[in-house]
């Protein structure tokens, strides 16, 4: 049997886990709705009525799957420092800095990295609930 090697603690990263969480619920309410449509749409007059109904359909069985993907990406983000490199993995996508490349890693309060002042509504909405917590800043 293979030895299994140790790669090293998994960090997760919460900012993707909300906004994906954020996007699973808009993706649930777009659902129901198209789905609602279709339920309705035999009995209305219009472009959706059958045999034009079939769009609605498949619109939310296209809705149906970004949702579950949605769901399953929640958490498939997170940090790892591995031997050579450090490994950043997010949905769908995957960086190795080399160890070369890091100038410094801090501990940093998120307020101190960010200012509200500068920030739109949307951004300050999204991040107040992190403002008090420690993050970890890689500068390369």
């Amino acid at each position: 049997m293979a030895k299994k090697r140790d790669t090293g603690t998994k960090f997760r990263f919460i900012f993707v886990k909300h906004s994906l969480t954020r996007v699973f619920r808009t993706l649930l309410f777009v659902t129901v709705l198209i789905l609602l449509a279709w339920w309705i749409a035999p009995y209305t007059p219009g472009f959706f009525s059958p045999p034009n109904d079939i769009y609605l359909v498949w619109l939310g069985i296209l809705f149906l799957i970004l949702m579950v993907l949605a769901l399953f990406f929640r958490n498939r983000a997170y940090a790892q420092a591995r031997p050579q490199f450090l490994l950043i993995k997010v949905p769908l996508f995957r960086i190795r800095i080399p160890y070369d490349l890091i100038e410094n890693v801090r501990m940093v309060m998120l307020k101190d990295v960010y200012e509200k002042k500068k920030m739109n509504w949307a951004q300050r909405r999204f991040l107040t609930h992190y403002f008090p917590k420690t993050v970890v800043t890689v500068n390369l």
